[in-house]
């Protein structure tokens, strides 16, 4: 199979627990079929038209997709974009990581966002991307978040690249393997998420809370 434009799908799915050989060429050949798909309609036109009509063209296919507390994992992602019905797809990273995945297959170029402290004061993820000269928002959890404004003012907001997002899918694993008790797994998940992103804190003081669990029995 043709290998993926896309320098993050692989990582992404990777991080999301998807380890077999087998397992990973299903979930590539489920991304080549959103590719193929997608590209059927794709105007030729500059950066902006396409990136906008990716966002529109997700939407289109599941108009309930986003879910708050719902699947981060690319694979869980990819199953619930290719299946019938409206949604739900994923929460605002499951969501980012696809948009991103796509507009890279597409040859866009897009970063990420991240805010501690968003709309309900949790932690939040949406896509920047760069094209034609401008940097435009993209909000992924609503219908109308092609060039969004409502972030533009946040203070906190930090730049995200393609580590950051993977680093956050093993956090993210591990924070579910956390609650779940299994202290051991969720250690080895934030110690990918370090190994990726060495300086993400976040990952460092979950790890630390994990090998103590497991230091205290």
């Amino acid at each position: 199979m043709e290998s993926c434009r896309s320098p993050l799908v692989e990582a992404a799915l990777r991080a999301s627990g998807v380890g077999a050989r087998e397992e990973l060429a299903y979930y590539l050949a489920q991304f080549k079929t959103l590719v193929e798909s997608l590209r059927q309609g794709l105007p030729l036109e500059n950066e902006a038209v396409r990136a906008r009509y990716l966002f529109d063209w997700l939407w289109r296919s599941k108009p309930q997709r986003y879910q708050p507390g719902g699947c981060f994992r690319v694979s869980d992602v990819l199953d619930a974009e290719v299946r019938g019905g409206r949604g739900p797809v994923g929460n605002c990273l499951g969501l980012t990581v696809l948009y991103n995945t796509l507009a890279q297959e597409l040859g866009l170029r897009v970063a990420a966002a991240h805010m501690e402290r968003a709309f309900h004061g949790v932690p939040h993820v949406f896509t920047l991307l760069q094209a034609d000269g401008l940097q435009i928002d993209v909000e992924n959890v609503v219908c109308n978040g092609f060039d969004y404004s409502g972030h533009k003012s946040c203070p906190d907001r930090e730049v995200w690249g393609d580590d950051d997002l993977v680093a956050d899918i093993y956090l993210s694993r591990g924070n579910a393997l956390f609650e779940s008790r299994h202290w051991r797994e969720a250690a080895a998940c934030y110690d990918e998420a370090l190994r990726v992103n060495p300086s993400y804190e976040k990952a460092q003081i979950n790890r630390l809370m994990a090998v103590t669990q497991l230091q205290t029995g």
